[in-house]
């Protein structure tokens, strides 16, 4: 592959800057609504999403907390009319299906703090490679001059 390009007229080098400005520019707009996404769902998330599992798990710690309650009772203080124990089958699945309940909304709050963090990560490592130098710009070397054989 050449060092150098031969160019044979202006008109092209002018022809292909206006078409890499143009290129520079739909670029930078496409990056910025990019980042503008990225901006409204991390906003969703925080807003919207955090929100809503935080309350569910409060909501849902709520109800474990009395289906552990009623549970308590029924094996504790209710006994048969011929002096047994209650069966407290429905009480114990009401119990165990509160306690993945609480846990499926403790992990939903997690991964969305989880995604928060991530994408705005990404959001900001995007908006500092705009800044950094790209090696693919660089300027090609000039050609070296041929030698001259004086003998």
């Amino acid at each position: 592959m050449a060092d150098y390009a031969r160019i044979a007229s202006s008109d092209i080098l002018r022809d292909f800057r206006t078409a890499l400005a143009s290129f520079a520019d739909n670029t930078t707009r496409a990056l910025d609504e990019s980042n503008s996404d990225v901006s409204r769902t991390i906003e969703w998330l925080k807003r919207d999403q955090l929100g809503y599992w935080k309350l569910q798990l409060r909501q849902r710690t709520a109800k474990m907390t009395q289906a552990k309650l009623a549970l308590k009772n029924k094996k504790d203080l209710y006994k048969s009319p011929l002096g047994g124990r209650q069966a407290y089958d429905e009480e114990e699945k009401n119990f165990i299906a509160a306690q993945r309940q609480v846990k499926e909304a403790e992990l939903k709050c997690e991964r969305v703090k989880r995604w928060i963090q991530t994408l705005e990560k990404r959001k900001y490592s995007n908006i500092e490679a705009r800044f950094r130098p790209s090696t693919a710009t660089s300027r090609p070397k000039s050609p070296k001059p041929a030698l001259s054989s004086t003998s």
